[in-house]
C-alpha cells in the first residue's frame, strides 16, 4: 500500500522553509538590480555627480584654511570665499606655466626626436630584417590583396580645445559648490545635530563628524601636495 509522502519526510524541508528560501532570493535579487541600476544612473549621470564629488573633496582640502583665515580675523563668507579664489587661482598659475613650459619645449622638441630615433635605431633595425619573414607569413595567412584604410583621429590640440569649454564649466562649478559646502557646512551640521536627541549622541555625533573632517583634510591634503611636489 502507498503511503503519502510529506514534504518533510524526505529532505526535512517544511513549505515555510521553502517560502523563506524564495523570498530570500527574491530579496537579492532585487537588492542587485538596485545596485545595477544605481552603477548605471551613475553613469547616464556623471557630468553632474562628477562636479559634486570634486566639490566635496575640495572641501576637505580647504577646511583647514578656511578655519586658518577665520582664526585670523576673517569672517565665515570672506574665509571661504578666498580659500576657494585662491585655489583657484593657484590652478590657473599651474596651468599657465605649464604652457609656459610647452613653449619653450617646442623649439627643442626635433633635437629630443633625433635622439630619441638615435637610441631606437638598433630596434628599428632588428625590426626591419624580421620584416619579410612577417610579410611572407601576412601573405600566407590572408592570401589576396586586402585594402588597407586609415582612420585618422583629431589631434591632441583639437580634443584640447574642443574639451576646454567643459573643463572650465566643470571647474567653475566644482568651486562655487565647494563654497556653499564651506559656508554652510557647519550650520548643516549643527541642524543635524539639533535633530538628534540627548546630549550625549549629540556629543558623539559631533566628535565623530569632527574626526571624519580632520582625517579627510589631512589626507586630501597630504595627498595634494604630493602629486604637487611630484608634477
Amino acid at each position: 500500500m502507498n503511503h503519502p509522502v510529506h514534504p518533510n519526510d524526505s529532505s526535512g524541508a517544511t513549505p515555510e522553509d521553502l517560502e523563506k528560501f524564495v523570498n530570500l532570493w527574491f530579496a537579492v535579487a532585487v537588492i542587485g538590480l538596485f545596485v545595477f541600476a544605481c552603477f548605471y544612473t551613475l553613469k547616464v549621470a556623471v557630468d553632474l555627480f562628477l562636479p559634486i564629488v570634486l566639490a566635496g573633496f575640495l572641501g576637505f582640502l580647504l577646511t583647514p584654511v578656511t578655519r586658518w583665515l577665520k582664526k585670523i580675523g576673517l569672517s565665515s563668507f570672506w574665509a571661504p570665499l578666498l580659500g576657494t579664489l585662491g585655489f583657484l587661482t593657484i590652478l590657473i598659475c599651474l596651468f599657465a606655466a605649464l604652457c609656459v613650459s610647452l613653449a619653450r619645449f617646442e623649439p627643442d622638441f626635433p633635437r629630443y626626436l633625433d635622439h630619441i630615433q638615435e637610441r631606437l635605431t638598433p630596434i628599428l633595425q632588428a625590426v626591419q630584417k624580421s620584416s619579410p619573414s612577417i610579410d611572407r607569413l601576412g601573405a600566407w595567412l590572408n592570401p589576396g590583396n586586402i585594402l588597407q584604410v586609415s582612420i585618422r583621429g583629431p589631434s591632441l590640440v583639437e580634443m584640447a580645445l574642443k574639451n576646454a569649454p567643459k573643463f572650465l564649466a566643470i571647474l567653475v562649478i566644482v568651486h562655487v559648490l565647494a563654497f556653499f559646502l564651506l559656508l554652510y557646512g557647519a550650520r548643516l551640521l549643527k541642524k543635524l545635530v539639533d535633530m538628534i536627541p540627548g546630549v550625549s549622541e549629540k556629543q558623539n555625533v559631533v566628535e565623530i563628524a569632527t574626526e571624519i573632517e580632520q582625517t579627510a583634510a589631512r589626507y586630501f591634503t597630504s595627498v595634494t601636495l604630493i602629486n604637487a611636489g611630484l608634477g
